[in-house]
């Protein structure tokens, strides 16, 4: 979609005109829900007795959009991106690798993705900077609930197992966004992420554990 708003930009704003909204920033939080892997993917190993795991085959290829709960993220967001939209341009969109670190606020058993949502900020001039935003609104999940929703990265834990984690521990990593080559409005988004333990007596993660995801 920011591809129109930076053409239209390109082609219509006056020198001095501005952009509403001003300024958009991307982020990410964690995501743990015990009921909704239970409903959505081991339900299909046994359906009233039958295997029907091949049903899972591509249940990690894509990106989910939904509404998720408050309470199935155990984290807070961080900002891996910030896009000004007086400037960005079209070649900003393509990410090739965001760093981002998020502290875990509650024990999780095992993390079984990631969100990504964005907030967005309305300024009063062009050279005003987030921070001036006298108006903003949030597309995440502790905000009230919008017509975007949250993008759902789900973990495929059977080849990327991030389990045990502790108040305190960090998940840092990396994210990627790339467009499709025969549709501009696709996306591949990669995630490469660790775990930094809190305590310096627990076990570090020295594997980089990384998965990709496609938003058609």
């Amino acid at each position: 979609m920011l591809d129109s708003v930076i053409w239209a930009r390109d082609h219509y704003l006056e020198p001095n005109g501005l952009m509403i909204p001003s300024h958009a920033t991307l982020r990410v939080s964690l995501f743990a829900d015990d009921d909704y892997i239970s409903d959505k993917i081991t339900f299909w190993n046994s359906v009233y007795g039958f295997k029907m795991s091949s049903m899972l085959a591509k249940a990690y290829d894509d990106i989910i959009i939904r509404t998720v709960k408050p309470d199935a993220v155990p984290s807070r967001s961080e900002a891996f991106v910030q896009l000004p939209l007086h400037t960005v341009q079209k070649d900003d969109l393509t990410i090739n690798g965001a760093s981002f670190k998020v502290e875990v606020e509650q024990d999780v058993d095992q993390l079984h993705g990631f969100l990504i949502h964005f907030d967005i900020f309305f300024t009063t001039n062009r050279e005003a900077d987030v921070s001036d935003a006298r108006t903003s609104f949030t597309t995440g999940p502790l905000g009230p609930e919008t017509h975007w929703q949250q993008a759902l990265a789900l973990i495929n834990t059977s080849k990327h197992s991030t389990a045990d984690l502790k108040t305190g521990d960090h998940i840092c990593g990396d994210i990627m966004f790339r467009k499709g080559v025969e549709n501009f409005r696709e996306l591949q988004i990669k995630i490469t992420w660790r775990v930094e333990r809190a305590k310096s007596d627990e076990k570090q993660s020295a594997l980089t554990a990384g998965q990709t995801w496609s938003m058609r």
